[in-house]
């Protein structure tokens, strides 16, 4: 059936029928329903007069229901075809204070909060007798006592610790001196190298010099300079066979008279004076050397003076690790002009005893030249890095044969040249080793004489 609806919405036209103070639908203040706001005019006709088209027979009837029950349901407020049906009266609002007892309080109200003071001081707790003096109770002892076995099982990873930690040190220690002498080796190679190519660029010179003076007729000029290259470069062929020509060419020319020698080595000594002021030592020694091959009695005495300080000056700026060898061959050139000078005799004798040192095969001997020479000037080149490194090779000798005792003096010696990280380790670690073994170690010290 259809339902009147009594109540129109002014704002929005929604239709519905109980009392609502705004719209259900746009919220628009409603005015109060009665018969001064009707819905519909008083003379509109009911829907019951108005008869039923044919085609709206069909739909005025009500759905078969499918199951018994539903047959109670056929005026449900619900319905699918009353959409702005209402279920009923609005549920009226309940407050808390409304459904609770008038005598009902909360907790806080008697015991700890008070509308006057706020809120109060909890009571203090009060242990009970079974608890007190619980602090000043002595400990409790264990039950059993642990097994030895477990102590040494849990110490043993310790123990395991350590050792790794000081095998860790020991290789990094190792490692780092592997480093150390592969860059020491490769800066002697360096060094070596670039020695050999200096000598190899000066060989160069001389034997285009020698070329040139060959082609100006000078040719006692010519074979000093051809001379000189191939002392400074054995392996120069060319400068090999340029010496031959020239000395060929010399033996073709005519004896000169002895005018004619002495206005030569006057030219040749204008030369060497030349050289001689600018400090170029080396080349000043080979022109007076020349002056004096070709005419002896030209100034003896002042030719001599001067090679003799062309030749100690060329050793003293040669006197380096590289050149050590070069400038002992200079300072014995400055010798036989004057065999009593000291100065020189003793660069000699210092050159001497460090070639024999690096040239020595075993430590034992480089050890004895060095430390004579550390003695006689221990600024001397690098004497002391020698003789540290000589001191620790010897010690590792005699660490190989277990002869640990005496390997402890040989490092020993080396820290106290130089301290070292390094040498400080095998100190401690000889020296452990050296009383581990006290017996055995001075039978083979005794049988091992070791420098000191």
């Amino acid at each position: 059936m259809t339902q009147e609806f009594t109540i129109q919405c002014p704002q929005c036209g929604t239709l519905y029928n109980d009392l609502q103070e705004v719209c259900p639908y746009c919220g628009e203040p409603q005015p109060a329903a009665g018969p001064e706001n009707p819905v519909f005019p008083a003379d509109f006709p009911d829907d019951d007069a108005i008869p039923p088209r044919e085609e709206d027979v069909l739909f005025d009837e009500p759905e078969p229901a499918l199951y018994d029950d539903e047959a109670g349901y056929a005026d449900d407020p619900f319905a699918e075809d009353d959409i702005f049906a209402v279920a009923g009266p609005p549920v009226e609002q309940v407050t808390q204070d409304e459904y609770l007892p008038p005598d009902y309080g909360d907790d806080y109200d008697e015991a700890y909060y008070d509308e006057a003071g706020g809120w109060a001081e909890p009571e203090p707790y009060l242990p009970d007798d079974d608890l007190a003096g619980y602090d000043n109770l002595p400990p409790v002892a264990p039950e059993f006592e642990p097994d030895e076995a477990d102590v040494e099982f849990e110490t043993a990873p310790k123990r395991l610790r350590f050792r790794r930690v000081a095998l860790g040190c020991l290789g990094f220690l190792l490692c780092a001196g592997l480093l150390y002498g592969g860059i020491t080796v490769m800066a002697v190679r360096s060094g070596l190298q670039e020695r050999a190519q200096l000598a190899q660029d000066e060989s160069q010179e001389r034997f285009q010099k020698g070329q040139a003076l060959l082609a100006e007729n000078s040719i006692e000029l010519a074979i000093a300079e051809f001379e000189r290259a191939v002392k400074l470069n054995p392996t120069f062929r060319e400068a090999r066979d340029a010496l031959r020509e020239a000395q060929r060419l010399s033996k073709l020319q005519p004896t000169p008279t002895s005018q004619t020698r002495s206005q030569a080595a006057a030219d040749i000594f204008v030369q060497a004076e030349t050289q001689f002021n600018a400090e170029n030592w080396a080349d000043a020694a080979l022109t007076l050397s020349q002056v004096r091959d070709l005419d002896p009695d030209f100034k003896p005495d002042q030719v001599a003076q001067m090679i003799f300080e062309a030749n100690r000056n060329l050793g003293q700026s040669l006197l380096n690790p590289q050149d050590v060898e070069s400038a002992l061959a200079a300072f014995e050139q400055a010798l036989a002009e004057q065999p009593g000078d000291s100065g020189v005799s003793a660069q000699v004798d210092k050159i001497t005893l460090y070639l024999q040192a690096i040239q020595a095969e075993d430590a034992r001997t480089a050890i004895q030249s060095l430390r004579k020479l550390y003695k006689t000037d221990a600024q001397f080149l690098d004497v002391q890095a020698q003789l540290q490194q000589a001191y620790r090779r010897f010690g590792d000798e005699l660490g190989d044969q277990g002869d640990w005792c005496a390997a402890q003096t040989q490092y020993t010696e080396a820290n106290a040249i130089h301290p070292d990280r390094a040498l400080q380790a095998k100190i401690e670690t000889s020296g452990q080793r050296c009383q581990g073994g006290s017996a055995g170690q001075a039978r083979i010290s005794t049988a091992t004489p070791v420098p000191v």
